[in-house]
């Protein structure tokens, strides 16, 4: 290693950790929540995780973290790609995805305390302030997920563009502003995806050919893919030569930190209760046998909301395994990486949780609550399967008979192979998502 790299890493390092002796909960106010700077989101600019203070304390020795959960990117292609590249960064998440103005980002930038009410009426995650909220009266952890990683990540990944498309020389890439005016020849996505005809898609009138345009005064040119699972993605000229990107894969780093924080000040815990939805429910799954090796007198309440994405001993998981780079598998162990204590299981096992569960007697206990045909995570896996370039994944995922037996296949595994009452299934015949948005009801 460098000994730039390790002067990187211990800046970083530095960056992550509380000022000595400070609570993670000093100066909120009671039943308010307040956001504080911690580590890298994976665009290398600043992430953020909130601590929540109870309006009344009435438990001191358990406490409740929320994993706000996100997609993952794994090549350049999907971290280059508009839907999952937003999530890859907190002002663009805010923006984009929240729509949330300048003034209200630098409000929830500001540390001030914010009220859980407000929070909770921005639909931002399940906050605990009512009491009807399971994680009422208790500390808690709320961790924005924005480093493309299932919160396993310690990495710092770059990523190599695929080979630049050739073009005419009569093609005029000329391209200034939002490039309104631009009529060149570019027709590949920036996430490698191939342009579709305008003629074929309907909306605007720009004539029979594939060129990425800017008919609707966007942030620039774009293009309608050829793949119903990505719709529309961003362009640049061809005279843009794609360049290799770096992304910050810190999540597992940053949230293993902000535990030992909490352990240091709550040795003693006696129940934590882990809930995630989407990719944090996966990582909660991931995540509950670390945490009860951390409080190893603590039961843990690991609740996975809307989160059957892959299965363990799956075809995905099994590429994730040979291809992830903050991952536990071959692809991670020449990228450079972080110390820490990370969820290291092998995915390609499909008994993984399992192991897990029965290694540690009973003290860890999870629960999956889903729709069984949730129409995003069968958006997820299957914009996955395309950026993995795994076809024959790819038409079983578009079967949804072929997805019930593979939800029912691993859940009877899990409870057969679990020990008895540490495994737990609420399924509906429903497409929502979310199931904990807002309450502890169906969507």
């Amino acid at each position: 290693m460098s000994r730039l790299l390790q002067l990187c890493l211990a800046v970083w390092s530095a960056m992550l950790t509380p000022a000595a002796g400070k609570s993670l909960w000093d100066g909120v106010s009671p039943g308010h929540i307040a956001f504080r700077q911690h580590g890298l989101c994976a665009s290398g600019k600043p992430a953020w995780y909130g601590v929540i203070q109870p309006e009344k304390l009435l438990d001191n020795s358990s406490l409740f973290v929320e994993m706000m959960g996100g997609p993952i990117c794994f090549n350049h292609a999907s971290c280059m790609n508009r839907k999952l590249r937003i999530w890859a960064d907190i002002d663009e998440f805010l923006k984009e995805f929240m729509s949330l103005p300048d003034p209200q980002i630098a409000f929830l930038k500001s540390g001030a305390s914010i009220p859980l009410a407000f929070m909770a009426s921005m639909n931002a995650g399940y906050m605990p302030a009512t009491p009807d909220h399971p994680g009422y009266g208790r500390r808690a952890i709320f961790i924005t997920m924005c480093t493309a990683d299932i919160f396993v990540g310690k990495h710092n990944a770059t990523y190599e563009p695929m080979a630049p498309t050739a073009v005419s020389k009569s093609c005029d890439e000329t391209k200034t502003g939002t490039a309104a005016d631009y009529k060149g020849c570019q027709n590949w996505t920036r996430s490698g995806m191939a342009c579709a005809k305008w003629s074929t898609e309907g909306g605007f009138d720009l004539g029979d050919h594939n060129y990425c345009r800017n008919p609707d005064g966007g942030s620039t040119i774009w293009c309608y893919t050829d793949n119903n699972n990505i719709g529309w993605d961003y362009c640049d000229s061809v005279a843009e030569l794609p360049q290799p990107i770096t992304f910050y894969h810190h999540g597992g780093k940053s949230f293993s930190t902000l535990l030992a924080e909490a352990k240091k000040e709550l040795p003693d815990l006696k129940e934590i209760s882990l809930y995630g939805a989407s990719g944090g429910g996966v990582a909660v799954t991931a995540w509950a046998s670390v945490v009860a090796d951390m409080w190893t007198e603590a039961k843990v309440l690991a609740l996975a909301d809307s989160s059957m994405h892959v299965f363990p001993g799956t075809q995905l998981f099994n590429y994730f395994w040979e291809q992830a780079k903050y991952g536990p598998g071959p692809a991670s162990q020449v990228t450079p990486q972080y110390d820490v204590i990370v969820p290291d299981f092998d995915w390609r096992q499909h008994d993984a949780l399992a192991k897990h569960l029965t290694s540690h007697e009973g003290r860890v206990k999870l629960a999956y609550m889903s729709c069984i045909d949730d129409y995003v995570v069968y958006g997820d896996r299957r914009i996955m399967a395309v950026f993995a370039g795994l076809s024959d994944t790819m038409q079983s995922l578009l079967n949804e008979s072929i997805q019930h037996d593979r939800t029912w296949a691993f859940l009877k595994s899990l409870h057969s192979c679990s020990p008895e009452g540490t495994v737990f299934s609420y399924i509906l015949n429903c497409r929502g998502h979310h199931f904990t948005s807002t309450s502890w009801s169906p969507p």
